[in-house]
């Protein structure tokens, strides 16, 4: 039996934001509200007579005697360093809701010259330039890719789809500028559970609040022209369950040529 989490009655992204205009303001503008502003700080009173006393020492221990925290590898950085650690370097590679180019760091750390990364504000964009990425950040929507056919040997997809307002047409997009013998490196949460929120609009369609082993996840993949060659559950990662997935392009079907946009 196939268990269903919570608020599965919804179908579309269209359910939960009829407008798409609506939907790009939100991707954009909440999406820096990072943490609730910290008030600012109150005046200190008066000292007067009776608060004008000495309070106790306090003896804190030296820095160098105290253990140093363990530092942690972020999911994201986890996958990078694992999985492309025995691609070509000079493959090119598109980081599709690249933000601040964090990702794409990682992979220029790794030796990797060929960077891109698109996403949708123009904030995460002008960031990139710091790092001065060979190819560097394109503002632009990643559901209408603004790249030629078969333009990268591979595309990073971390936490973006289950945004994404036209979830298939987004893979199709991805099938489209990534080469024939070129991979699709995909990161999900899963189980993706919660309430109708503003920002997974897409995990009723990908089906990643459904507890089935990711079975519904990889039928909507190869629905819009993939098939799986890795696909990992999130033990041993550290900050939420996630799904880790490595695609390839269906070239064929039924002996002819294949396009995830056209009737088979």
């Amino acid at each position: 039996m196939v268990h269903q989490l919570s608020y599965y009655k919804v179908k579309k992204p269209s359910d939960i934001i009829p407008k798409y205009i609506d939907y790009v303001h939100n991707q954009v503008d909440e999406s820096y509200v990072a943490a609730p502003i910290a008030p600012l700080a109150k005046h200190h009173k008066p000292m007067t007579l009776e608060s004008n006393k000495l309070s106790p020492l306090k003896i804190e221990a030296h820095v160098s005697d105290q253990k140093p925290p363990e530092k942690k590898i972020n999911d994201n950085t986890r996958f990078i360093l694992e999985k492309f650690a025995n691609i070509d370097r000079n493959k090119t590679i598109l980081d599709c809701a690249c933000q601040g180019g964090a990702a794409l760091n990682d992979l220029k750390g790794m030796g990797f010259k060929y960077l891109a990364g698109i996403d949708l504000s123009s904030k995460f964009v002008n960031t990139t330039t710091d790092h001065n990425f060979f190819y560097g950040g394109v503002k632009g929507d990643m559901h209408w890719l603004p790249f030629k056919d078969e333009a990268f040997d591979c595309v990073c997809s971390f936490h973006t789809i289950e945004h994404s307002y036209y979830p298939a047409k987004l893979l199709q997009e991805f099938w489209r500028v990534i080469n024939s013998n070129g991979r699709l490196f995909v990161i999900l949460p899963y189980p993706d559970s919660g309430h109708e929120n503003d920002f997974h609009v897409a995990k009723y369609m990908l089906g990643t609040n459904i507890l089935d082993q990711g079975a519904s996840v990889l039928k909507f993949f190869e629905e819009n022209g993939w098939y799986a060659t890795i696909v990992e559950r999130s033990a041993g990662l550290v900050n939420e369950p996630l799904i880790w997935l490595q695609f390839r392009k269906r070239l064929f079907m039924r002996g002819k040529p294949y396009k995830p946009w056209e009737d088979a």
